[in-house]
């Protein structure tokens, strides 16, 4: 249901209550008591999915691999030797660059395992575990701060926009972590995430009380990667230099505020909250200063090639 039909017309309240989120325990007693879910899910585990996640993983692996073949060839001199002496000097900025927000890079990699997870699981299954972990009503009631924590570590949609939340945290976030630190960008993420959800939350009560929002709203999927996310990127708008600052904030606009005046769901609204939630707070966290930007072509301009390890011949 959209904001605009939930706030001009009337809904009509469910005659049965919402169902509770189910817990891990429950799930092998509705297996058995419905033989039919069973075979759905069987069913589903042989059909093929997207696994975008999965062949990231791997491509990266394929180029990590493929650089320490290079590396070992350039001990023979040649074009692997020329190769190596043009790359390296780019490998020393991408460590340089992954040294100087670390708290970005290992949460990317968490939600990465668990979208590797979420797509290699069943439809049905991979539901039923995104509902428990939702930043729904039901359970910020019941468990607060476990699905406040667990949402944080799972990407919407089963992963499916899963290339563009690496692209926004690593080209993004990064640099956000860079020039404010790893503490306060973890307060501005947190911050975002959190109050975000809360806020969400409140109005989703306050509609459904009002029967304006369908009560099955109580246990609707919600969670919060892209909350963080988009409250970072919101910050980050305020270190953007002169000349990039107003297309990084009409992007900004495309991404958050545009689909809230068009498509006016709950989600967006709490997309739109969150960024303005991370805006607020790096306001607030600003006053103890900013570290200079750092330029990754500038830091590997600066750098020359590593000497090669020399391994002995004989022992």
């Amino acid at each position: 249901m959209t904001l605009r039909s939930a706030l001009l017309t009337s809904a009509f309240p469910l005659t049965d209550p919402p169902a509770p989120s189910p817990t891990p325990s429950s799930l092998a007693r509705l297996l058995k008591d419905n033989p039919q879910l069973a075979e759905q899910l069987a069913t589903e585990a042989t059909t093929s999915r997207p696994n975008s996640a999965l062949w990231s993983c791997l491509a990266l692996a394929v180029v990590v691999a493929a650089w320490f073949l290079l590396k070992h060839r350039a001990r023979r001199g040649g074009r692997a030797l020329r190769a190596y002496g043009r790359l390296d000097p780019w490998v020393q900025a991408l460590r340089s660059w992954l040294a100087a927000a670390p708290v970005t890079f290992v949460y990317v990699a968490t939600w990465t395992v668990t979208t590797v997870i979420f797509q290699g699981t069943p439809t049905t299954l991979a539901g039923v575990l995104n509902r428990f972990n939702s930043t729904n009503i039901m359970g910020i009631v019941t468990e607060p701060v476990r699905v406040l924590f667990t949402s944080a570590f799972i990407v919407a949609d089963y992963g499916f926009f899963f290339l563009g939340y690496v692209a926004v945290f690593l080209l993004v976030i990064t640099r956000l972590e860079q020039r404010i630190g790893s503490a306060r960008v973890v307060l501005v993420g947190t911050g975002a995430h959190v109050l975000g959800s809360l806020l969400i939350v409140a109005l989703e009560s306050v509609l459904i009380r009002a029967e304006r929002l369908s009560p099955a709203t109580v246990v609707t999927q919600d969670v919060g990667v892209s909350y963080v996310m988009v409250g970072c990127a919101g910050a980050y708008l305020f270190l953007v230099g002169k000349s990039l600052r107003w297309w990084y904030a009409v992007g900004l606009f495309v991404a958050v505020v545009l689909p809230l005046l068009v498509l006016q769901t709950i989600w967006d609204l709490g997309h739109f909250l969150a960024t303005v939630c991370g805006m607020g707070i790096f306001l607030l966290l600003r006053r103890w200063g900013l570290r200079p930007a750092m330029k990754w072509r500038k830091v590997a301009a600066e750098l020359e090639p590593r000497p090669l390890p020399t391994w002995p011949t004989t022992i």
